[in-house]
């Protein structure tokens, strides 16, 4: 881990036995080459950085953390991503599974296609609004983090809903998956009994598991 490193890495900088590579608060420019191509795990913590990230993750990381506001090319060989939202990213069908961040003020609207039908777990933290075409039936894990506007529009094909945020929100589900087995709902939430399916198995609130059914 690279806390508020001040000094410029260059190409065999960094030791190439590298699994792992955190860099925090690093806002020198970063060389094709720098990232070992060894590491499998890579955290990058340069919001306020400018200039794109192209050619910089090499093709070994499987894990990536991202929390650069503009595009970025993700390796196909990355399976597990969190990044902020931009149009421009192209998630590779090699990953199954993705936390997506909103940066802007407002509603941030997922577009169609951005998330790609490899993904089985979607996280989606800040404001967001969503519909039924952006979210890929191969998704079975969604869960919404911090300023939920609406959960109107969760798709049929999800098996566990989770809800998570820090405002209190007690707005009723109109609906549920009909195939559903797991929700986790925050404090304060309204749930009406009668939206509850019969698959439904397990439902957290306030930290209370409740085995619901058979």
């Amino acid at each position: 881990t690279l806390v508020q490193f001040n000094q410029q890495l260059e190409p065999g900088s960094l030791p190439p036995s590298l699994v792992s590579l955190k860099l925090v608060n690093y806002l020198k420019k970063l060389k094709p080459g720098i990232i070992p191509d060894t590491v499998q795990t890579l955290y990058f913590n340069h919001e306020k950085r400018k200039s794109p990230l192209k050619d910089l993750i090499p093709p070994s990381v499987t894990r990536l953390y991202s929390f650069y506001r503009g595009a970025i090319r993700v390796p196909d060989s990355v399976t597990e991503l969190d990044i902020f939202f931009h149009k421009g990213t192209k998630i590779p069908d090699s990953v199954t599974t993705v936390k997506v961040f909103a940066y802007k003020t407002g509603v941030s609207m997922l577009t169609p296609g951005f998330i790609p039908p490899s993904v089985t777990t979607l996280v989606l933290q800040n404001i967001f609004k969503t519909k039924p075409s952006s979210i890929p039936p191969t998704v079975k894990l969604l869960k919404f983090i911090h300023y939920l506007p609406e959960v109107v529009d969760i798709p049929d094909h999800t098996t566990h809903v989770e809800i998570v945020h820090f405002d209190e929100y007690d707005s009723p589900f109109a609906r549920l998956p009909p195939n559903i087995t797991r929700l986790k709902l925050p404090n304060r939430h309204c749930l009406n009994p009668s939206a509850i399916p019969t698959s439904l198995r397990s439902l957290q609130i306030q930290g209370v598991y409740h085995l619901v059914g058979k």
